[in-house]
């Protein structure tokens, strides 16, 4: 089973963050060439061509205000999602019947 488009949005752009502080960190310790900041810059592509596969199939019309507030509670939306499944507690295993009044 694939994760939700969301939930790996928000992976891949969080594990482009933890690179590259890893790599600044590991840049300003002074102990290597320098240049270790540069392993996060395919991670910063990833992120930029995920993104870019997510607006593309939006038409040109609907790029508004009400789009930019959508995309400003994405984070928000991310950290709900991914707490949301910590408390399926096993419903994905059985089905849940819907009870019906009478």
């Amino acid at each position: 089973m694939l994760p939700p488009r969301l939930i790996q949005l928000a992976g891949v752009f969080g594990l482009t963050l933890v690179i590259t502080i890893i790599g600044i960190w590991l840049s300003l310790q002074g102990t290597a060439t320098g240049h270790e900041w540069t392993i996060a810059v395919k991670w910063w592509i990833l992120s930029a061509a995920q993104i870019a596969a997510m607006t593309l199939p939006i038409p040109g019309h609907l790029f508004n205000k009400q789009l930019g507030k959508a995309v400003l509670r994405i984070p928000m939306l991310a950290l709900t999602t991914i707490g949301n499944l910590f408390k399926l507690k096993g419903a994905y295993k059985k089905f849940i019947h819907t009870e019906h009044g009478e």
